[in-house]
């Protein structure tokens, strides 16, 4: 028998287990969901060593890493790898050692720095030693394999940067007169260095000492490679590249570049060898394995008879070529939810924007495009999605099953905003570009299972107080209020409409077409037939009422009076209890100036006049408005800011982060500021307060991910990043109303997670 524990020591041990249930923690694992694809994707790299292994870049940030040729995936974690299209990762013949392109620049200057692991990827470090010229911005990074050590790097268009020494230190080798240079390709063979240039081949004799523009002919004046690859077999180098006679300025994502292909037999001159290639054909990349000097892929767009992406094979060393991804009626192809007959045909992916072929399978390819990721291992005769599992198979020949539903691998490159829940098992997300996704299990599964929405954007979902009815607030134009979508000449053409669904969100109507793009909408909880929506432009945008949301498609709206100083950049509308109008209006920029139009209003008069309510930080881009739900007199509201970094907006513009306000906006408290974000800047997207625990808050911020604090209603609240959650621009965190365990995050640019409070 255990000895009896005296009474104090059982209230000891009761004030514990109450003090460790009082607050949960963040997931300890985040799960990535949704339908998979949907962003532009660029890069893939094949590894040397595992022909299951790869990576892929993503232009908004995340880097994907395959460990099993693409059936499932992890988004590299943001404080180690920050992507874009030229984050090609260059393996060696060192297992732990690896070369990629780090964005990591959140302030906008525009650095692009050499990225380098030395633990097989695990970790990875800027090597930018003190010669690498600060400031300086690298558009393609390639490697030597035989040399761990040894880097090539193309900054500021113009220069050829080496590295002999792991990134210790940088030289410039070459330099181009008329600038505009671009790397696009490499073989190494011992000292002797080959790299694609639009200057033309640039040749190494002593290992990458120095470089000089080949003498080769064959290609004619002024012609410059937009595409090179190489590969050497039974002693003979040959190399493959794309020309053209007018190289432009080329990024990553270059597309529709050319359809001549050359081919240079070490020792010989270069040859045109272009036959079999489409005349509709437009060529972009090119690719080979480095030991079959006889196989060769490019890849591009092809315009007929649909739009789509096209993939030509030679192997003979390139005297015939032949297109083997057969997009007309999926021929070869096991689609995704892109493909012939689908939700979206091949029109959406349109054309390839990478190219990846295995260095020891020539069977081995990978292309990548503007919202998914495919690869055959049988040389083209077949191929697969890598981004998406259907719940049902795609076979080939066959059409893409339309209204069918999808499960991510954890590919996920898109931009979500928003979640509602109609049901426990109906769900609807609104997205960027892919318009919109909605389950039917929960959250298990996704897809285009609806109709009635086709709208570039859904921004929020509103579900009704009291009746079975959800209205979605729609928008041709994506990345609302992102930093490139302040301007009235980029949100003006824009158009959008407030939807409504009375079957949980399988079939959508117009409640009113506004001609202009619609961001949020709320209800009054007073008298549910009274509706705001929040809509943008700069001359007729702004905050619209009905008084007879029941008529909905017959009901009748007219546009409130302006808030002071606002500009027709609507952001969140609220009413509150009393009957109060609350809103926000978000950033405007004229020219690279932002105006003071953002701001928090209140209304007491229906709309009819408004007070600002708005702290000198909150006068040029406020992200978010949230009330606290844990306040029942609804006194307390959050503000999350962004930093308006142009000169007229003076220091009040800088104070990005989050605010809070007890009183309604007649005082306001910055209680996150830069001082928490590694990145030394807090823009901040939204916040969540857990509704059952209301000492519990998320914020979400636009470089340093996910934040959670547990004792938000102090005066100083005590942040900290979540480790757990991998990216680094969650938009929201959403509570499952019917599950209070289960937290939500969606993300602009990594699609949305999903996990379990501790």
């Amino acid at each position: 028998m255990l000895p009896q524990m005296p009474r104090s020591g059982l209230m000891v041990l009761a004030v514990l287990s109450f003090s460790a249930a009082a607050f949960a923690q963040p997931p300890a694992k985040w799960e990535s969901r949704g339908p998979g694809g949907g962003g532009a994707m660029y890069s893939p790299s094949l590894s040397p060593h595992n022909v299951d292994e790869l990576y892929v870049a993503c232009d908004m940030s995340p880097e994907f890493h395959s460990a099993d040729y693409g059936k499932t995936w992890e988004t590299l974690d943001f404080r180690q790898f920050w992507c874009n299209q030229a984050s090609a990762v260059r393996f060696t013949k060192d297992t732990m050692i690896l070369w990629s392109l780090s964005y990591a620049s959140p302030r906008g200057e525009n650095i692009v720095r050499p990225l380098r692991s030395v633990d097989g990827g695990k970790s990875w470090q800027i090597v930018d030693g003190p010669s690498w010229p600060e400031g300086r911005r690298a558009n393609a990074i390639e490697g030597d394999f035989a040399n761990p050590d040894k880097a090539f790097v193309v900054a500021e268009s113009r220069h050829l940067w080496v590295t002999l020494d792991g990134g210790k230190s940088w030289k410039s080798n070459f330099q181009s007169a008329s600038g505009g240079l671009t790397l696009v390709g490499s073989f190494c063979d011992g000292e002797t260095i080959y790299l694609g240039t639009s200057a033309g081949l640039l040749v190494s004799r002593d290992g990458g000492k120095s470089f000089a523009v080949s003498e080769v002919g064959g290609l004619g004046a002024g012609a410059g490679i937009v595409g090179l690859a190489g590969a050497k077999q039974y002693g003979k180098v040959r190399l493959f590249a794309l020309v053209t006679s007018r190289p432009p300025e080329l990024r990553a994502g270059r597309v529709g570049i050319t359809r001549s292909v050359y081919v240079l037999d070490i020792g010989g001159e270069w040859v045109k060898k272009s036959e079999g290639l489409d005349s509709e054909a437009s060529i972009s990349f090119i690719a080979c394995s480095v030991g079959e000097i006889n196989v060769c892929y490019v890849g591009g767009g092809v315009r007929t008879p649909q739009s789509g992406m096209c993939v030509f094979k030679t192997a003979n060393g390139g005297d015939k070529w032949e297109n083997i991804f057969l997009i007309d009626g999926n021929k070869n192809i096991a689609s995704g939810w892109a493909g012939d007959g689908g939700d979206f045909r091949w029109s959406y992916p349109e054309y390839v924007l990478g190219m990846g072929v295995s260095p020891i399978d020539p069977n081995r390819v990978v292309i990548t495009d503007l919202g998914c990721v495919h690869a055959t291992s049988d040389g083209g005769k077949s191929w697969r999605a890598l981004y998406t599992t259907p719940s049902r198979p795609h076979e080939s020949g066959k059409p893409t099953p339309r209204c069918d539903t999808y499960r991510g691998m954890g590919m996920e490159p898109t931009s979500a905003w928003c979640l509602c829940w109609m049901d426990r098992e109906n769900i609807f997300a609104g997205f960027t570009d892919i318009r919109g996704v909605r389950s039917t299990d929960g959250g298990k599964t996704w897809g285009w299972t609806y109709t009635g929405h086709s709208l570039n954007s859904s921004y929020h979902v509103l579900k009704h107080p009291t009746r079975d009815l959800a209205f979605m607030s729609t928008s041709s134009v994506h990345d609302m209020y992102r930093s490139s979508y302040l301007a009235d000449g980029t949100i003006d053409r824009g158009s959008g409409l407030l939807l409504y669904s009375a079957d949980k969100g399988a079939s959508w109507k117009c409640l009113h077409d506004f001609g202009h793009p619609v961001i949020w909408s709320a209800i009054d909880p007073r008298s549910p037939n009274r509706m705001m929506a929040s809509v943008i432009h700069s001359r007729e945008g702004g905050i619209w009422m009905t008084q007879d949301a029941d008529k909905l498609g017959e009901s009748t709206w007219t546009r409130l009076p302006q808030p002071p100083r606002t500009e027709g950049h609507p952001m969140n509308c609220h009413f509150l209890d009393d009957g109060s109008l609350l809103v926000s209006f978000s950033g405007r920029r004229a020219g690279n100036e932002f105006t003071a139009s953002s701001g928090v209003f209140i209304s007491c008069d229906s709309g009819k006049s408004w007070e600002d309510r708005s702290a000198p930080g909150l006068k040029f881009w406020v992200k978010e408005l949230v009330i606290d739900p844990a306040d029942k007199s609804q006194n307390t509201w959050y503000a999350c800011t962004f930093d308006a970094w142009t000169a007229s907006t003076g220091p009040e513009g800088k104070d990005s982060g989050l605010f809070r306000t007890t009183d309604r906006g007649k005082n306001w408290t910055q209680i996150a500021d830069k001082r928490i974000a590694p990145s030394g800047i807090l823009n901040a997207n939204s916040c969540t307060v857990n509704p059952d625990k209301p000492d519990e808050l998320y914020l979400t911020s636009e470089y340093d991910g996910l934040f959670y604090t547990d004792n938000a209603r102090a005066d100083k609240p005590t942040f900290t990043q979540v480790n757990s959650y991998p990216f680094r621009n969650p938009t929201g965190v959403f509570f499952n109303p019917l599950n209070k365990r289960e937290v939500w995050a969606t993300s602009f640019g990594n699609g949305m997670y999903v996990g379990e409070v501790q």
